[in-house]
């Protein structure tokens, strides 16, 4: 895409816009006059996301949960149906079971491939059901990427400050727990309160770690790499994008919801 116009290949093409586009999947889709089950590769993690938070944004979703009772992803089917392979790509599963090849990673020449290999392998309607999930697991699944994404941003200063690492970030973020939130616990109860939220059992499940002794000791940890980072953040952060937000919080401004944790560590 360049200045508004769609390329391909480094040609110009027409294009619609994407509203409408879905609009006429949708359609298509009624036009089957039946509920219909999207095949894709990969498409837990990827396709049916991409399509669930589109439809989201162009207020779609509605019209296509009427038409599509759910999705196939045929890499999780191809890997219970062929445990032996090594490599499960598309691209090599067509050449090594169809022996051709085609051009990888062109949206229409990947579904009329996919179509193929799936009409050739010997697969049950057992085996495509174990491999199959609904349109309602697929917009929760998207929602919880869409929130964590969102969560995890607001982690980003204790991340540029590598006050802690990127997968206890991701384990805070997909806890549905915001800088805010963390803020907020260690007013009310200092370290203990953080090692308490994030050991919170929520449906069964602890938000991060269920041991508090476990948890005890990484925020132990993680507040005294916060006052080393305090210590030295003058010296560092000039280097990254948020050394202009990190000064002005050094200078007692109120940009940071973390402060209190930062002042407070930084003191002991």
């Amino acid at each position: 895409m360049r200045r508004g116009k769609l390329y391909h290949k480094g040609k110009p093409v027409d294009a619609v816009e994407m509203k409408d586009a879905l609009q006429k999947f949708v359609n298509w889709l009624k036009a089957k006059n039946k509920k219909v089950v999207l095949f894709a590769h990969n498409g837990n993690a990827f396709d049916s996301k991409r399509i669930v938070y589109t439809l989201m944004r162009c207020n779609l979703l509605n019209p296509f949960r009427e038409c599509v009772a759910g999705f196939v992803d045929t890499l999780s089917l191809f890997k219970n149906v062929l445990p032996e392979r090594k490599t499960y790509s598309q691209e090599s599963l067509v050449t090594d079971l169809l022996g051709v090849s085609y051009e990888a990673h062109d949206s229409l020449e990947d579904v009329r491939a996919l179509q193929k290999l799936v009409a050739h392998v010997n697969v049950s309607s057992k085996e495509i059901s174990e491999s199959s999930f609904t349109v309602d697991y697929a917009v929760e699944s998207t929602k919880y990427c869409v929130n964590r994404a969102t969560n995890m941003n607001t982690l980003q200063p204790l991340l540029v400050a590598k006050v802690i690492s990127k997968g206890m970030a991701e384990k805070i973020a997909g806890s549905n727990l915001q800088l805010c939130h963390m803020n907020l616990a260690f007013q009310r109860g200092d370290l203990e309160g953080i090692a308490s939220i994030l050991s919170e059992m929520i449906n069964g499940k602890a938000r991060v770690r269920r041991s508090k002794g476990y948890l005890n000791t990484a925020v132990q940890i993680i507040f005294s790499n916060l006052r080393s980072c305090v210590n030295t953040l003058q010296v560092n952060i000039f280097h990254h994008v948020y050394c202009y937000h990190y000064l002005h919080f050094l200078n007692n401004c109120t940009l940071s919801m973390f402060s209190p944790i930062i002042y407070r560590t930084a003191q002991k």
